[in-house]
């Protein structure tokens, strides 16, 4: 049997990866968003000329707006589950370090007097928010742009996977530049992270932009 080797071997080399994924499935979606709009356009224009009946390129357009619409959701909702992967692996790398103390760093409980008094009884927790806002806070990082991530993305990714018809709405954050805004408030956390830790957050959100040549459109 042939084994299979993957460059996988820790939560940071998960998160690494999976923040390019993330942003790859972004630029797709971005791809099929701008076609929409032109097609969109289009649509509108022959409709406001009232050309629509029988008109091939009105019907072609329709068909081509819902093949968008459908490659929309695929690759933006996919890009949210991957993305909200990589926050998880990037927060769970840095508290199983806290327990090892690689690095040497005293716990502050945070949130509505949650009892987390050490890094091992934070490691077992399920709850992301308190893990995310318990280490920045220990750090004394900023947490505005985690709160904005989590009120965004993360809940847009609770929709996507425990969906509720009172919150279904949510889907129509699929979007672009609503996504793009969001993980860089996600992108930037991990930057504040990291500076508390005493290392240089080289790998900045401007930087990601351009290397996939994301825009907000």
């Amino acid at each position: 049997m042939i084994k299979f080797y993957t460059h996988i071997n820790d939560e940071w080399s998960l998160a690494s990866n999976q923040a390019n994924v993330a942003l790859r499935l972004l630029k797709e979606g971005c791809t099929d968003e701008l076609k929409y709009q032109l097609l969109y356009a289009k649509v509108k224009n022959i409709k406001n000329d009232n050309l629509e009946h029988g008109n091939y390129d009105y019907t072609d357009s329709i068909i081509k707006i819902e093949a968008c619409k459908k490659n929309m959701f695929d690759f933006y909702s996919a890009s949210v589950l991957v993305f909200q992967s990589m926050m998880e692996a990037y927060i769970n790398h840095i508290i199983n370090n806290l327990v090892k103390e690689t690095y040497k760093i005293k716990i502050i409980p945070d949130l509505n007097n949650v009892k987390i008094d050490t890094w091992v009884k934070l490691s077992k927790s399920k709850d992301f928010k308190l893990k995310w806002n318990v280490v920045l806070t220990s750090l004394n990082c900023e947490t505005k742009n985690f709160c904005s991530y989590s009120s965004t993305i993360y809940k847009l990714r609770i929709t996507l996977t425990h969906p509720k018809n009172e919150n279904i709405e949510e889907i129509k954050n699929l979007r672009n530049n609503y996504l793009y805004k969001g993980y860089k408030n996600g992108w930037e956390s991990i930057i504040s992270l990291y500076n508390g830790l005493g290392f240089v957050g080289e790998d900045t959100w401007d930087n990601r932009v351009n290397l996939y040549k994301l825009k907000i459109v």
